[in-house]
């Protein structure tokens, strides 16, 4: 039987795996399901610590619950960090981000959904609805690519790398959507 969390992961682990190595201390920032961070712990061997402002686990694995603003880790603790599709949850991106720099030594990797035509707004509008009744997310900022980079400059991040990740979804959610692999200055 068909499972989308399981296909989403899968999709998602296929991008990630290409910048995350054994044994790497790896923090991920709004796990939701654990599905990736168990995927990346089973395949890589890396070791992955879930933070989230709930537990929604399906998987062994429990995030640290935290208040989406101060992530419950030291100073470069971890030497990457990553945010799969979560920071258009979050209405404080640019403290999560700062967050996210204080607690990496080398890298954070940003998966987003980057609406590029008319009508990705529209299957944001539906995104939305769906995700302030599952979620209670009351307010969700999407950005353009260009917005993407403009902030990740602002906190002195460096795009070291881009990739576009491919429309598998069908119509379901066909939302451009990029993975930002960021470089961390001491």
């Amino acid at each position: 039987m068909f499972n989308i969390d399981q296909h989403y992961s899968r999709n998602t682990y296929s991008y990630l795996k290409h910048f995350i190595r054994r044994d790497d201390k790896v923090l991920d920032v709004g796990s939701g399901n654990c599905l990736v961070a168990q995927k990346i712990k089973d395949e890589l061997k890396a070791a992955i610590h879930c933070v989230d402002v709930c537990n929604h686990s399906k998987t062994s694995i429990t995030p640290k619950i935290f208040d989406g603003r101060k992530i419950p880790y030291g100073n470069k603790t971890f030497k990457s960090s990553l945010a799969a599709f979560v920071l258009h949850h979050c209405p404080h991106q640019e403290e999560l981000l700062q967050e996210m720099i204080r607690v990496s030594s080398q890298e954070i990797i940003i998966l987003e959904d980057v609406p590029q035509h008319w009508y990705d707004h529209w299957f944001i509008v539906l995104h939305r609805f769906t995700s302030y009744f599952k979620y209670n997310s009351k307010k969700m900022i999407f950005r353009r690519d260009g917005e993407w980079k403009a902030l990740f400059r602002k906190l002195g991040l460096r795009v070291k790398q881009e990739i576009e990740i491919k429309k598998d979804r069908g119509l379901v959610y066909p939302v451009n959507r990029k993975l930002y692999l960021l470089t961390v200055y001491a």
